[in-house]
Order: structure tokens, then C-alpha cells, then sequence
């Protein structure tokens, strides 16, 4: 469960980078410097908490792996 949300977080962290270049690119940012640090900070933290997540649940699938070879 844990590396689906992973999953989901690292797709969202790329849907923000793919509206700032689009809107970039499809519009006069003028000194839209805080729209980049604020995206860049948002995706940033998005990324990490996605990479954790999917860590831990690796090694909770590792754990219920290893009990499962335990008890058979």
C-alpha cells in the first residue's frame, strides 16, 4: 500500500513540473520567481516523502516475506 501512494506521489510531483514548464512556456511569467522556488520546493518535498514511503514499504514487504518463509 504504501509503494502505491509512493507511486502516486512521485506522478504528482511530475503533473507540477510538467504545469510550470506548460505554463511557462504558454505564458509571460514577468518575475514569477516565487511561482519556481514555491513549485520547486513543493515538488522537492513531494519527491522525498514519496521515496520514503516506497522505502519503507519495501522493507515491509521484506518482512512479510521473511515471516512468511518462517512459518512455512
Amino acid at each position: 500500500m504504501k509503494k502505491l501512494f509512493a507511486s502516486w506521489l512521485l506522478d504528482i510531483a511530475k503533473y507540477l513540473v510538467t504545469a510550470l514548464l506548460l505554463s511557462t512556456a504558454l505564458t509571460d511569467m514577468g518575475s514569477g520567481w516565487v511561482f519556481y522556488v514555491v513549485t520547486f520546493a513543493l515538488v522537492a518535498f513531494i519527491v522525498v516523502l514519496g521515496i520514503i514511503l516506497y522505502l519503507s514499504g519495501d522493507k515491509d514487504e521484506k518482512k512479510k516475506n521473511k515471516d512468511k518463509d518462517v512459518t512455512n
